[in-house]
């Protein structure tokens, strides 16, 4: 019930051998502040549907479903988000743990979650 998205009752990963760029929805995000330019490829995500509320901030392209990739909500008096790749290194390959954006990317997002986003 905390998460941003409802998780569907199969198998629900979509792999991408040859790999697909984010599509950023939302770059003004707190979670995405300071990311600039084009995201390393990833190679796969679970497909998940965005909750009533929820704002995507990724997403899949269109090409591949458009699916979200990353998604935030609410939960009682706190935030909550969802990332459905993984955090590496297998849909996230070592290009994109190597990337500028990558701790950036997870600080922002921890930031955010505690409520101590600037």
């Amino acid at each position: 019930d905390a998460l941003p998205v409802t998780c569907l009752p199969y198998d629900d990963r979509i792999e991408i051998p040859d790999g697909f760029r984010a599509e950023i929805l939302a770059p003004e995000h707190p979670i995405l502040k300071g990311i600039t330019g084009e995201w390393p490829l990833l190679l796969g995500a679970n497909e998940v549907e965005p909750r009533p509320g929820a704002e995507v901030l990724a997403r899949l392209p269109a090409e591949e479903g458009g699916f979200p990739l990353l998604v935030t909500g609410t939960h009682g008096r706190g935030r909550t988000a969802v990332w459905t790749s993984d955090i590496g290194p297998h849909w996230v390959p070592n290009d994109f743990v190597a990337w500028s954006g990558y701790g950036m990317l997870w600080r922002n997002l921890l930031a955010w979650l505690s409520d101590s986003a600037q």
